[in-house]
Formats: C-alpha cells, sequence, structure tokens
C-alpha cells in the first residue's frame, strides 16, 4: 500500500468523524407537525358575519336548537318594530352609540378586538344588567348610553370562554351553554367543569339539566342572542363602527 493511498485513508477517517460530532451538536428544530400539534385552539366561530341574512346559520353555529332559533329570530323581528332599527334618526341602537361619550370599550367590544374574548361574549357587558341579584338583558329602549356594567369586571367571562369555546373538545353548543352560565351567573361552576357543565363522559355535559336547574334561563339566552345580534348587525354592517374600508 503506498503511502499516499494510506494518507488518503486516514483523512477520510477524520473527515468522517468530525460531521458526525457536528450532527451530534446540532439542535434539530422541530417539524411543522410538532409545532401544528403545539398550536393553542382558536375561536372556532371567529368567523361570523353579524349580518341580517346570516341569522339562522349563526344562531345554529351558536349551538340552539330549532324551537330556539324560532324564538330568538321572533324576538329579533319585535325589536327590529320596536327599536325603530334603519329609520334614521329613530334607529334606537344608532342614537345609543352615537350618545355613547366613550366608545373605545364598546368599540373592543363590539368590534371583536380582543383575541380572547370574541364579541359575542364580550357584548354580555354591555347588554346585560344586575337588578336585585339577578342578571338580566337590558331594555335597549329605555337606555340612553352603552356603559360597561359592573357585575362583568367579576365574572370571569374571559376564562369562561378560554375553558370551554377554546378547546379541542369543544362542545357544539359551547356558546349556547357558555351564555347560560352566565346569565345564570354560574360562571364558576363552567370554569371548575362541574355538572351540567361538565366535561366527563357521565353526561355532565347537559342542557337539559341546564333548563330544569335554571329555569329562566333559556328564555334569557334567547332575549340576549337577538339583542347581541342586532348591535353587531348595527356596528359591523355597511356604515357601523367597526368598518374600516
Amino acid at each position: 500500500m503506498t503511502g499516499r493511498l494510506v494518507a488518503g485513508i486516514v483523512f477520510l477517517i477524520v473527515l468522517c468523524g468530525a460531521n458526525v460530532a457536528m450532527l451530534m451538536a446540532e439542535e434539530i428544530e422541530p417539524g411543522p407537525t410538532k409545532a401544528k400539534a403545539e398550536a393553542a385552539p382558536v375561536d372556532r366561530l371567529a368567523g361570523l358575519q353579524y349580518i341580517s341574512s346570516a341569522r339562522p346559520a349563526n344562531l345554529k353555529a351558536m349551538g340552539l336548537d330549532s324551537a330556539q332559533a324560532d324564538a330568538t329570530m321572533a324576538e329579533m323581528g319585535a325589536l327590529e318594530q320596536r327599536l325603530h332599527l334603519g329609520q334614521g334618526d329613530k334607529d334606537q341602537i344608532r342614537f345609543l352609540l352615537d350618545n355613547t361619550e366613550d366608545i373605545g370599550p364598546i368599540e373592543n367590544a363590539f368590534c371583536g378586538r380582543s383575541p380572547q374574548l370574541p364579541s359575542r361574549y364580550a357584548a354580555l357587558a354591555f347588554l346585560v344588567e344586575e337588578k336585585q341579584g339577578e342578571l338580566r338583558v337590558r331594555d335597549l329602549a329605555g337606555m340612553n348610553t352603552f356603559d360597561e356594567q359592573e357585575w362583568a369586571a367579576k365574572a370571569r367571562i374571559s376564562t369562561l370562554v378560554q375553558q370551554i369555546e377554546f378547546i379541542e373538545a369543544r362542545q357544539e353548543d359551547a356558546t349556547r351553554m357558555g351564555f347560560a352560565a352566565v346569565l345564570a351567573a354560574q360562571t364558576e361552576t363552567a370554569i371548575k367543569g362541574d355538572a351540567p357543565w361538565g366535561t366527563s363522559l357521565w353526561n355532565n355535559w347537559s342542557w337539559e339539566s341546564v333548563k330544569k336547574k335554571y329555569e329562566s334561563v333559556e328564555s334569557k339566552v334567547v332575549r340576549y342572542t337577538a339583542v347581541m345580534h342586532l348591535v353587531l348587525e348595527a356596528t359591523n354592517g355597511e356604515g357601523g363602527m367597526c368598518r374600516t374600508e
């Protein structure tokens, strides 16, 4: 074996050893599959459009059954007439928006500016009031301005949303159940995952149990959904405060 051949073999051995050492020291970046698995769940209903033609589809997406959807549609129709919606200066929602001096909070709420709190939930703070220890949907006809209600600051609505909406195993009627938890003043129950907002396999997530235990909550969910949808239509529709184009 010639000296030149021996030198070549030695060179190859050294070169391979160096490459192996470099590969062992290199930090491997996580692949796209791992990155995707670690991505946080998002709002499944983020794409809802608050326009009159989308009402039936939106109510279904929020988990309302056919009877509740029909009742909500009827409520919206009655409110449109009572609040003179679309009638220029008589439009009560437009009046409330124009009459609210500090529009920052309502812009954040009605325009969905918070990724942690979708507008359908953020609106609760402005459209629901506490009277005699009970939460009730506000009568827009009797209001002069949109003002944030004190009860909402203690209700932990954002935590509730993270617990039942922004999860992989989200229930189809999560929004209906979320509204019910707030309006029945049971956000803590839902956050802890206790029945009827449970997450176990033993039928602890149950709308029927909610209705049975909190008798007035269904009518509150229907009324709130109707009022909320009309307000978001006014703010997100053509000429609304949320439109930027």
